[in-house]
């Protein structure tokens, strides 16, 4: 299946356009692709009420303290890979939401620069997980 490049509206990381040319996209059907083709772009809003539906709140529980809206175990649903599921956390989204704030904010002054964020881990909190 040919994949055909769509302009992205985020800025090129590239200097020079023609550097881009020699990185191809894999294919929608490489493991590595499938939580892109699949995600991308869509919302995920009823995934996640139905994940609320089958895991009903229990106030006694610790374990809910933390569980937002947005929070849930998000299943891939792709054969092959060795994780399944992936809990989204309310940490998780803060840092989407800080990225989209910062990109917004540097797209605004146009000096020409692609928008950029380096995210890493804490020592000491443990590592991220994949269900």
């Amino acid at each position: 299946m040919a994949h055909t490049a769509t302009p992205s509206t985020l800025a090129s990381v590239f200097i020079l356009e023609s550097d881009a040319n020699s990185w191809t996209k894999l294919e929608d059907d490489r493991l590595l692709s499938q939580p892109h083709a699949k995600f991308w772009r869509k919302d995920m809003t009823e995934e996640e009420q139905e994940w609320r539906r089958s895991h009903p709140v229990n106030d006694d529980d610790e374990f809910w303290s933390d569980i937002g809206p947005g929070c849930y175990a998000l299943d891939f649903g792709i054969e092959h890979l060795e994780r399944s599921k992936l809990w989204i956390r309310n940490d998780y989204l803060r840092i989407y939401d800080y990225c989209n704030k910062h990109y917004d904010r540097v797209k605004s002054i146009g000096r020409g620069v692609a928008p950029s964020v380096v995210i890493t881990g804490q020592p000491g909190i443990g590592e991220p997980s994949i269900l």
